[in-house]
């Protein structure tokens, strides 16, 4: 995904006004390879490794690192619905 065109997801969703799952994707991808160039590793160990970064990030701050996941797995169920499936 890394090499795709970001002018592709340049504008909010037509009918919700929210950032499309594209673009949300397109963030992940360019925190992953930010990642992936601090730290030297591969793509293939780059989301576990930032995950586990992100656990002791949040360990140290005493964030809840569970919650937060809980929570973002939670946005994620409701992004994943086509905008005129959902009510």
């Amino acid at each position: 995904m890394h090499t795709e065109p970001t002018h592709l997801a340049a504008s909010n969703h037509p009918i919700t006004g929210e950032p499309t799952n594209l673009q949300r994707a397109l963030w992940a991808d360019a925190a992953i390879h930010t990642f992936i160039q601090r730290t030297g590793c591969d793509l293939e160990d780059g989301l576990g490794d930032l995950l586990c970064d992100l656990m002791h990030w949040s360990s140290i701050l005493n964030f809840d690192f569970d919650a937060a996941l809980e929570r973002a797995r939670s946005h994620f169920e409701v992004e994943a619905v086509p905008p005129t499936q959902a009510s």
